[in-house]
């Protein structure tokens, strides 16, 4: 009987020593990485920077008579906008000048359309047709900006809409029960709907002329930009709660991040030596859920120094994760945004996405040599979301 006791413990013993080494079996090969998304704020750098790179600049709107009396010129320079320059309320004053041109609407066309429609009963019958009448009309319309500096030193000249067939604008009234109908709704109508189409094209010129004009030159705030972290989903992985906490309170410091908040470097000290220890404690070449590990840590390191202006070490880490070879397109993605970031900073002379332009220059002045650090300033992207 002893010795029948002793081999039951011997068993006992061994099935224990099996489960433990299939428990850390699974925790060595079965980490799961998943996506932890998360919004923030930016402010975007402009693309074809004016030299000096912040200037006042005024609006001047130039239109027909047909324009002038159906829309408001003044609203229509308003809606002229250059982000995060400064206006000058005479143009005349100004050191750039942004010269809108509207045109006339010329109507090619007014046309009945008909449209029928079969009448069944229950058993799929046709019992009768009804008509639906309508009037298209097809129109044109010219306008086009420019931009100037210096007087008449022409920046950009920029055509919006024009006559060609490609650019026709279309019009469907209502639909009407008879040929009449619609046909006496147009006729009634038109001069107030052609009021609303000189109001429409001269509202999507402007609003076009600002968008084009902000990217290419100013310095637009973008709000609710959607980015992606990477988080460990294993709860039978010992790293498993502390990588979650770390990613997710990184995850809130990036939440808090507006056009002119910054990310704070001291905030997040400890979750970049946490994440730069996971390498080189998860070392093995030969474990997947290593490799996974090591992956994720460099991901997030990339989007930390993404968001803290650091364009070089972005590229650095990037580089790491295509030599883990698992998911190397986001380490090529990673290096390509990298690359853009550098472009952006360099082209500019600014190295921060996240700045009040009102701080950040102060009196407009602004030498394109000297460099500006978020790490040194208060006030602080496309795109960018990250995937």
């Amino acid at each position: 009987m002893k010795s029948l006791a002793i081999i039951k413990k011997f068993m006992v013993f061994f099935v224990l020593l099996h489960l433990s080494s299939l428990t850390a079996i699974a925790q060595t090969n079965n980490v799961s990485i998943d996506r932890l998304r998360f919004t923030y704020g930016h402010r975007e750098l402009p693309t074809h920077p004016l030299n000096p790179i912040r200037f006042d600049y005024g609006v001047r709107v130039i239109a027909t008579p047909a324009v002038r009396n159906n829309v408001s010129i003044e609203d229509i320079a308003d809606a002229v906008t250059i982000r995060g320059q400064v206006r000058a309320d005479n143009p005349a004053d100004a050191s750039v000048v942004v010269e809108l041109t509207l045109g006339n609407i010329v109507i090619a066309s007014s046309n009945v359309r008909e449209r029928r429609e079969e009448v069944r009963d229950r058993s799929g019958n046709v019992t009768g047709t009804n008509h639906f009448f309508w009037v298209e009309v097809v129109y044109t319309f010219e306008s086009s900006y420019r931009v100037m500096q210096g007087g008449n030193q022409v920046r950009r000249a920029v055509e919006i809409y024009n006559r060609a067939a490609s650019s026709n604008q279309r019009f469907n009234t209502e639909s009407f029960r008879s040929r009449r109908e619609a046909s006496d709704f147009w006729n009634n109508n038109r001069e107030n709907l052609i009021a609303e189409f000189y109001q429409s094209l001269a509202t999507n010129s402007a609003n076009t002329v600002s968008n084009a004009l902000s990217r290419a030159y100013g310095f637009s705030g973008r709000t609710n930009v959607r980015g992606e972290l990477r988080i460990m989903n294993e709860n039978r992985h010992n790293e498993n709660a502390t990588f979650r906490e770390k990613t997710t309170t990184l995850r809130d410091e990036l939440q808090s991040l507006t056009p002119n908040t910054p990310l704070d470097r001291e905030r997040i000290a400890e979750i970049i030596e946490y994440f730069k220890s996971l390498p080189e404690r998860y070392a093995d070449t030969r474990s997947r859920a290593d490799q996974r590990i090591r992956y994720a840590a460099w991901y997030n390191l990339c989007q930390i120094y993404f968001f803290l202006g650091e364009p070089e070490n972005v590229a650095q880490y990037a580089d790491l994760i295509i030599a883990n070879r698992h998911n190397q397109r986001d380490g090529t993605r990673l290096k390509n945004r990298a690359a853009e970031l550098t472009a952006a900073f360099d082209r500019t002379g600014i190295r921060t996405r996240h700045f009040s332009p009102d701080v950040l220059f102060g009196d407009g002045v602004f030498d394109p040599n000297e460099s500006f650090d978020s790490d040194e300033s208060s006030d602080d992207d496309d795109d960018d979301g990250d995937e």
